[in-house]
């Protein structure tokens, strides 16, 4: 099993263009998924795994370049998506850190798909986010600690039926018992007003949008 600390970046078809990659630490693993590869080699980064089926990858040859790189190579007719796939190898290799750089652009339904992957991560108990470039999206712990600076802008969604409250500090609209359902937007637009803002959540699956301004 991985240690806690170990991360894993993945790349995909719609990484954004400059992601932060001061984060990214030698001992951690990058994940190229499909098209994601090109992003990669523009980027000189090392991939350490290098998955899908390959069906969205201009540039094949990027594979010979690769090719002492550990390759899951997916056929083309399958149940999930690619980067569904690479969520469960890198669960099964013990990561626990995972993000996926994505702009979340393209098809509306890939993105969808990508939030559920989220949430499915989560229910594992993996610390899953995805970055946008602008945006950062992760699922609210039963306590979430947020150290972002005063001004960010911070929205929330209930993934599940309902989503209760129990309270929170350093936000300009407080979540004090509150009660949010899945077609309510009460969530989006709220502030943070300290850092760190700290949620304290009773029931229910949030996905919290952090907005870069």
């Amino acid at each position: 099993m991985r240690s806690a600390k170990a991360k894993a970046w993945i790349f995909g078809n719609h990484s954004p263009l400059n992601p932060d990659l001061s984060r990214i630490s030698p001992h951690d693993l990058i994940v190229a998924v499909d098209k994601g590869l090109e992003t990669v080699h523009r980027l000189q980064l090392k991939p350490g795994l290098i998955i899908g089926d390959f069906d969205s990858l201009s540039e094949p040859g990027l594979l010979e370049v690769y090719s002492d790189t550990p390759l899951i190579r997916l056929q083309p007719d399958k149940n999930a998506t690619d980067t569904e796939h690479a969520f469960e190898e890198l669960s099964s290799l013990g990561y626990r850190k995972i993000t996926l750089f994505n702009d979340l652009g393209g098809r509306f339904d890939h993105a969808l798909a990508l939030i559920r992957n989220l949430e499915a991560a989560h229910r594992e108990g993996i610390d899953c986010r995805i970055e946008t470039g602008s945006q950062i999206l992760f699922m609210l712990d039963a306590e979430t600690e947020l150290d972002y600076p005063p001004g960010t802008l911070l929205s929330l969604l209930a993934l599940s039926p309902e989503l209760k409250f129990v309270s929170s500090s350093g936000l300009q609209y407080p979540l004090d018992d509150l009660l949010i359902l899945n077609y309510q937007t009460r969530g989006i637009s709220n502030l943070i007003t300290q850092s760190p803002a700290r949620i304290l959540r009773e029931k229910g699956s949030a996905l919290a949008v952090i907005t870069i301004l």
